[in-house]
């Protein structure tokens, strides 16, 4: 009856160690978690800060360049007539009645002097 009262006790002792070894695992990877966590938030609020910060910058850029615009193709366009010969046309205005455009044009030069 000794020898089993000994190896009762001695399962007993080996729970104990392998209870407080895996506490000490559990302290130790929290902190580790925590950084990550910490790590992340801030790498995320910086790059929040960067984006809103270049937001305008980056919005010029593609609106000058036309990117994201793809190709502009003709709409609409029966029974247009095309005017060759005229240039710096500006300020149109639209017949409605007659469906007609009538454009101010003037010399490029002649704007010059």
């Amino acid at each position: 009856m000794a020898t089993k009262k000994t190896t009762k006790t001695t399962i007993t002792k080996t729970q104990v160690l392998s209870q407080s070894s895996k506490d000490a695992k559990t302290k130790t990877s929290a902190p580790s978690s925590l950084n990550v966590k910490r790590i992340s938030t801030i790498f995320v609020a910086i790059t929040v800060v960067i984006a809103a910060l270049s937001y305008n910058f980056i919005n010029e850029l593609i609106t000058d360049f036309g990117l994201l615009l793809g190709t502009v193709q003709p709409f609409n366009t029966q029974g247009c007539e095309v005017v060759g010969g005229l240039e710096a046309c500006e300020d149109v205005h639209i017949h409605h009645d007659s469906g007609l455009a009538f454009t101010t044009c003037g010399h490029a030069e002649s704007r010059k002097n």
